[in-house]
């Protein structure tokens, strides 16, 4: 999809990914995260241009799908799309909102404008990954899977051990389509462990 903001806190232009990008996102979704697939509730942040969404409806119509992006998406059926900065104070309400529960999957398609500095064009991107993530521990339900887009060297030791935290599995994936210099690489965390430890150690010891 298009990415949502400019890093950490700051709002930006959106970059639009080609159909076919968008599409193999959803077949690493649908191949590598089975048991979401089963069940019938998804976000997609980065949602733009809108094809592995076409996908995940053809599959599962069932599906109930919100999606966030700066860029205009055309309208999907069965599909709720918000054209708003995901990094914007408001965006999780408001995806919470539209959602009307909690989510089975949380698929950022999410990428940085690229400036041609590689270390750079990844931190920007991670930022990006790192909300995602924050926002799925928010939103999913126990059990829930988060899949996201992170480019070439994966999602860095930190945030993999936030996901591990979080997650009972975690692993990266090629789809098989990219091409073998593509820099196009997903993180996949299964298995949502659910709120309540992390809101225990946060706890203070006024609210025993």
């Amino acid at each position: 999809g298009g990415w949502c903001g400019a890093g950490r806190g700051g709002a930006g232009s959106c970059l639009p990914a080609s159909d076919a990008n968008a599409m193999r996102c959803a077949c690493v979704a649908i191949h590598t995260s089975c048991s979401s697939v089963m069940r019938s509730a998804w976000v997609a942040c980065g949602i733009a241009p809108g094809g592995w969404t076409q996908v995940v409806r053809k599959v599962r119509p069932e599906c109930t799908v919100v999606g966030i992006d700066l860029l205009p998406v055309d309208p999907i059926d069965g599909v709720t799309i918000l054209q708003m900065d995901f990094l914007a104070d408001h965006a999780p309400d408001r995806l919470r909102e539209e959602l009307g529960g909690e989510a089975d999957l949380v698929l950022s398609d999410m990428a940085a404008n690229t400036v041609g500095h590689p270390q750079t064009d990844h931190l920007r991107t991670m930022a990006l990954v790192e909300a995602a993530v924050m926002f799925a521990c928010e939103v999913l339900r126990p059990g829930g899977d988060f899949v996201a887009k992170v480019l070439a060297g994966g999602a860095d030791n930190e945030l993999v051990a936030e996901l591990k935290r979080n997650f009972q599995t975690v692993k990266h994936a090629k789809p098989p389509a990219s091409r073998k210099d593509s820099s196009e690489w997903y993180v996949i965390a299964t298995n949502f462990k659910g709120r309540r430890e992390s809101e225990e150690s946060t706890k203070r010891p006024s609210d025993e």
